[in-house]
């Protein structure tokens, strides 16, 4: 009976972000192959029940290994998501005048992995915290706000800073 392993996920495309397959090879051959999705794979191995495979596009992919013994044929089905990895962007760094409000982040703040973003944002020097996409602040003081975006699959959380310059000197 074929067996194909586990389903899984994996942030990033190429040979750098392989999926290696759980498959369990039984008797006769097995051989892997792509039934579905956006891109093109490649096989470490597709005779291999636990063979590496990459793809050169991010989206969901279903892998079938077939077992063929005597005149006996069996399948078995994965599915693998490949995210694009997680990329964030607190915004551009301004120079702003005492009391103005800026919206931070940008639209998106972020894009890539599976889409179920959590944000914490924080300030240097402390005291601004938020959870929300895109929260507006008031400048009062030269302040760092930084944003951390987590997105719940296997995709690492990612970091990215804002500076707002406060304007002392102006008439």
């Amino acid at each position: 009976m074929a067996n194909a392993g586990t389903d899984g996920n994996i942030c990033g495309i190429g040979v750098a972000n392989p999926f290696t397959f759980s498959g369990i090879a039984s008797t006769g051959t097995g051989t892997w192959t792509q039934i579905s999705g956006p891109g093109i794979s490649t096989f470490s191995d597709n005779q291999d029940a636990v063979s590496d495979v990459t793809v050169n596009t991010s989206g969901t992919y279903v892998y079938r290994w077939t077992e063929v013994s005597g005149s006996c044929t069996d399948f078995d089905e994965v599915t693998v998501n490949f995210y694009s990895p997680l990329l964030v962007q607190a915004g551009n760094d301004q120079i702003v005048c005492n009391g103005t409000t800026v919206t931070l982040g940008n639209s998106p703040t972020a894009v890539g992995g599976d889409g179920n973003y959590t944000y914490s944002w924080t300030s240097i020097p402390a005291g601004f915290i938020s959870s929300t996409s895109n929260p507006a602040a008031t400048a009062t003081a030269t302040t760092t706000f930084q944003v951390t975006v987590s997105d719940g699959s296997v995709c690492a959380d990612v970091s990215d800073d804002i500076l707002l310059l406060l304007l002392t000197n102006y008439h």
